[in-house]
């Protein structure tokens, strides 16, 4: 190959290699910044949910002990998508269900049967407290 040809060739190569090298380092950066997103994101939800229960354990606490609310209840809602089934299921139709976060009442606070006050579960039993419990 003659000189002049083989000068085309080398500057062809090295764009080729800045090019794929360019690519390359945008690629790891574009991938550095959804991680970076990621994190902002994942500490914004922490951050959320801390305030979301300081909220709840000042709201609910034990009448007893005082002692506060350590997590949100938990219910069941509809996607909307139908459970599929086999093709000859007669059954009514399902639908698929998760469980979400209900920051309207407390996880592992229980409602008194008589006095209807939330109570932890060290102080009450067969949904009577300890307070109701005395007054029997």
């Amino acid at each position: 190959m003659s000189d002049w040809k083989q000068r085309i060739e080398q500057k062809r190569n090295e764009e080729l290699r800045k090019a794929r090298e360019e690519d390359l380092k945008g690629r790891i950066n574009e991938k550095a910044r959804r991680e970076k997103e990621r994190r902002r994101e994942e500490e914004k939800l922490k951050a959320e949910y801390a305030k979301r229960l300081a909220k709840l354990q000042a709201r609910f606490r034990c009448h007893i002990c005082g002692k506060p609310s350590s997590k949100p209840s938990e219910k069941q809602e509809s996607t909307g998508r139908l459970v599929q089934h086999h093709e000859f299921y007669s059954g009514p139709k399902e639908y698929e269900k998760i469980t979400v976060e209900d920051w309207s009442s407390p996880g592992d606070l229980i409602k008194c049967d008589n006095c209807k006050k939330w109570t932890c579960a060290e102080h009450i039993h067969w949904g009577i407290c300890k307070k109701c419990a005395e007054r029997l």
